[in-house]
């Protein structure tokens, strides 16, 4: 088999998996989406700040930052669009799943060299992607400007995420 084939990469993925584990006891990592070592002698649990991942969505809070206003999730000190909270549960549902389907079409594609089937496939993620509210024109009514992709600190919510930031440390 050759090297970094999808048997290697499964088995590097299952390593990971047993290594390391979700830390539900600890709010600030949950919410800057790090993973925690199992525990240590005494009971320490160490986070390593340099693995990142995006935890479940639930009552916890458990997931990106997001704007007050519902607008932008926030990743890396940078504003990225959220999908358009007027939709409904099963409309959202469907849309995400076609998302999905697309992201794996993408996948298949550059795997099997088909130039074709990546550009179709990428062009059903931007559709679902758009239909989200992700991209394209945006969802709210009151004309205010899109800041997508910009950086926090260069956008009017400056001040409110200096504020939330200074609060988790």
């Amino acid at each position: 088999m050759k090297r970094g084939g999808r048997a290697e990469r499964s088995a590097s993925m299952k390593r990971i998996a047993t290594t390391w584990r979700w830390n539900p006891g600890n709010d600030v990592a949950q919410r800057r989406g790090n993973l925690a070592l199992p525990a240590r002698a005494g009971g320490a649990v160490a986070t390593s700040p340099d693995i990142k991942i995006r935890g479940p969505e639930d009552d916890t809070g458990v997931g990106p930052l997001q704007t007050p206003d519902g607008r932008y999730i926030i990743v890396r000190g940078r504003l990225w669009r959220a999908a358009n909270p007027n939709l409904s549960v099963e409309e959202r549902e469907a849309l995400v799943r076609a998302l999905m389907a697309a992201r794996r079409a993408v996948r298949a594609a550059q795997v099997d060299g088909d130039t074709a089937g990546l550009s179709a496939a990428r062009a059903a993620v931007d559709a679902a992607k758009t239909a989200l509210g992700e991209r394209g024109p945006v969802w709210w009514q009151d004309g205010a400007e899109d800041f997508n992709r910009h950086l926090v600190r260069n956008t009017p919510y400056r001040a409110w995420y200096a504020q939330i930031a200074g609060s988790k440390t």
